[in-house]
């Protein structure tokens, strides 16, 4: 049954995960093939540009997935997503013990990495052996935070974060 569910959630998600830039040309057709200008629409943001019929629009993707901040407490990943490894950076308010865990999507904890930390900004590696979609999460006593990771390419490394 989860397959079932699963598969095709998937089939929507990855276009969005593996996203790439898009160049777009324009050319006309029929007996006018020349091509003026062209007004592109966001329809998000309602924002438009309007180009000369010789440009190349370039609709571009999010490299990275936004951090997370918890009372000062961040967390960040990059390249996100990432091959080989990404660095893990983490903005802390206070010192004490720090508790990182990476978890693949059924919750299993596939690389972990329990440290003293200082107030300021740590920065640690993570490598993990399979791709998919990770889910990071941080906790130091004060607070939890979580950053969502996708591996695409692995590096052939155990899982670790160092």
């Amino acid at each position: 049954m989860i397959r079932k569910l699963f598969f095709p959630a998937l089939m929507f998600v990855c276009p969005t995960i593996f996203g790439q830039n898009i160049s777009i040309t324009f050319s006309g057709t029929g007996a006018d093939t020349l091509v003026d200008s062209v007004t592109a629409v966001n329809l998000r943001t309602l924002k438009q540009v309007t180009l000369s019929g010789q440009d190349t629009l370039v609709l571009g993707t999010v490299s990275a997935i936004r951090e997370v901040a918890v009372g000062g407490f961040r967390a960040s990943a990059f390249p996100n997503p990432f091959k080989d490894q990404a660095t893990i950076r983490i903005d802390n308010p206070d010192p004490g013990e720090m508790l990182l865990q990476a978890r693949n999507l059924a919750g299993q904890v596939v690389a972990q990495l329990h440290t003293e930390v200082q107030p300021g900004i740590d920065e640690f590696i993570l490598s993990l052996a399979k791709p998919g979609i990770y889910l990071l999460t941080c906790t130091v006593k004060t607070a939890t935070t979580s950053v969502k990771i996708i591996c695409m390419d692995p590096s052939g490394q155990p899982n670790q974060i160092i």
